[in-house]
């Protein structure tokens, strides 16, 4: 009986390999946590575990500059130093809108799209007379506009300047009933006219400079703040002369140049400095029409102010 219950147990090598194997990884997993329990809780392990990830925080984190001052390398403080080195590259200088070119505007770091539209508002007679003006321009940002009003400078007149202007040309106003020559007018010339004010003179001045000069007074209508019916109240005593008209070098100008005309965009600026480096020289006008670019209209609009020589 007791030789068939041994052989009824008896296990093959395989079998107890296997089972050896069973008990061996039983063993470890209930040992191991066991034993990172009371490593943890040891005050030797948990001070250089301290110790440890203090001196990788350390060198993670910091390094020291040529200057000897402490600077961080992680993401965060990269990200909050960023900024700062921006702002190196920009250079802040007292400016006056209504005279800001394009040039410091950009070390400014005003955007480009800012910049487009407050050219465009002087462009069409608009004129800045305080800082707050500034916060016109519709792209012009709470943000951007506070760190632009520092520098903010603008030539005030004072209404004493004001009145001795009025005071000067009374006279004229007085007994001036006749024509005024549009393209040769001075801002007093222009308020002598009825509903023409200081403000909308120096606009139409301005507008009129830019343009080049005026090919027809219905052009007048273009500048803001002259209506269809103060238009039709000056428009018997308007002269044009056309012999006058300045016209822009269209082969030799570039394209900060072009914009500051009305009629022509910054886009527009572009294309004809473009096309013109790709064939050298524009010959006429017809050859911007073949180009398939620019509307016949504009064109029209245009040409009377290009010269191709």
């Amino acid at each position: 009986m007791q030789h068939i219950y041994s052989e009824k147990w008896q296990l093959s090598i395989r079998e107890k390999r296997g089972l050896i194997f069973l008990l061996s990884a039983l063993m470890i997993s209930i040992l191991m946590p066991l034993l990172w329990r009371i490593c943890l809780n040891h005050p030797t392990a948990e001070k250089s575990l301290i110790q440890t990830g203090a001196k990788t925080t350390s060198t993670n984190t910091y390094k020291y500059t040529a200057h000897g001052h402490q600077k961080s390398t992680s993401y965060r403080n990269k990200t909050e130093e960023t900024p700062i080195t921006t702002m190196k590259s920009v250079e802040m200088q007292s400016f006056d809108p209504n005279l800001l070119s394009h040039e410091d505007a950009r070390q400014m770091g005003i955007p480009e799209h800012v910049f487009r539209m407050l050219e465009r508002y002087r462009k069409h007679g608009g004129r800045f007379k305080k800082a707050q003006d500034l916060q016109k321009i519709y792209a012009m940002t709470p943000e951007l506009y506070a760190r632009l009003k520092p520098w903010i400078t603008i030539a005030a007149t004072s209404e004493s300047t004001h009145n001795q202007k009025h005071h000067d040309t009374n006279s004229y106003q007085m007994k001036n009933n006749e024509s005024i020559r549009i393209n040769q007018a001075s801002a007093e010339e222009w308020e002598s006219l009825p509903g023409i004010g200081t403000v909308l003179a120096t606009r139409i001045v301005r507008f009129r400079d830019a343009l080049g000069g005026f090919l027809e007074a219905r052009q007048l209508s273009e500048v803001y703040g002259i209506t269809d019916s103060s238009y039709q109240r000056i428009s018997a005593r308007l002269i044009c002369d056309k012999t006058s008209i300045r016209k822009i070098e269209i082969n030799h100008v570039d394209v900060d140049e072009l914009e500051k005309h009305p009629y022509i965009t910054r886009k527009q600026a572009r294309l004809l400095v473009n096309y013109r480096r790709q064939h050298q020289k524009i010959s006429g006008i017809a050859e911007l029409s073949d180009t398939g670019v620019f509307t016949d209209d504009w064109l029209q609009k245009i040409s009377p102010y290009l010269s191709f020589d």
